[in-house]
């Protein structure tokens, strides 16, 4: 495994959600502020662990690093977090894996890991958030690079990729919701666009 890949990963992770020398990160957010393993109260159990997640998955440059190691290891043993906790904890080994495979030498996605890495470290980050977010989208959300300067066009693109049109309606409705429909999250439902009737 090539742990410089995934450390450069963690990296651009640490500068998506920590303050780096006393400079916001790129989200807005500080990760730091949101770990507070000493409040067990049941409320703040979630925001823990997930904050312990996005520490360790910014590597042990993250200065509460050990902590949040710890922190998942110790909610671990809680017999009504163990599922919790270890499904969090075998995800930070599943994304080192995947960044190293998705990355492997020579590939598209390792340049673009490497030109991400490269502009977060030189602090190129810009006051625009537009320029930020096209940086970020070119490694995790290629198909969404320039979507910002061209919004109306890419809506209108997506519409067109994912159109159903319904010709008839079905001869076996749905007669158990519960049992017959396939929820997701991944649905756009809109109004069809104002040029089809």
């Amino acid at each position: 495994m090539n742990s410089e890949t995934y450390n450069k990963f963690q990296t651009i992770i640490g500068h998506l959600v920590a303050k780096r020398d006393n400079k916001e990160s790129l989200t807005g957010i500080n990760i730091s502020n949101l770990f507070k393993p000493d409040e067990d109260i049941d409320e703040t159990v979630a925001r823990n662990i997930n904050a312990a997640f996005l520490i360790c998955l910014s590597g042990d440059a993250h200065p509460k690093y050990h902590e949040a190691e710890e922190y998942l290891s110790e909610i671990k043993q809680h017999p009504s977090l163990r599922e919790i906790a270890s499904f969090y904890l075998k995800g930070l080994s599943l994304i080192q894996r995947e960044i190293e495979n998705f990355c492997s030498d020579g590939s598209l996605h390792e340049r673009k890991l490497n030109e991400l890495y490269s502009w977060i470290v030189n602090e190129s980050s810009s006051s625009q958030q537009s320029d930020n977010l096209e940086k970020l989208h070119s490694f995790f959300f290629p198909e969404g690079k320039s979507i910002l300067s061209r919004t109306s066009e890419m809506i209108d693109a997506l519409r067109d990729k994912r159109t159903i049109i319904l010709k008839k309606l079905n001869p076996y409705p749905v007669r158990n919701l519960a049992e017959e429909i396939l929820f997701t999250s991944n649905i756009l439902l809109t109004t069809p666009p104002k040029s089809k009737n």
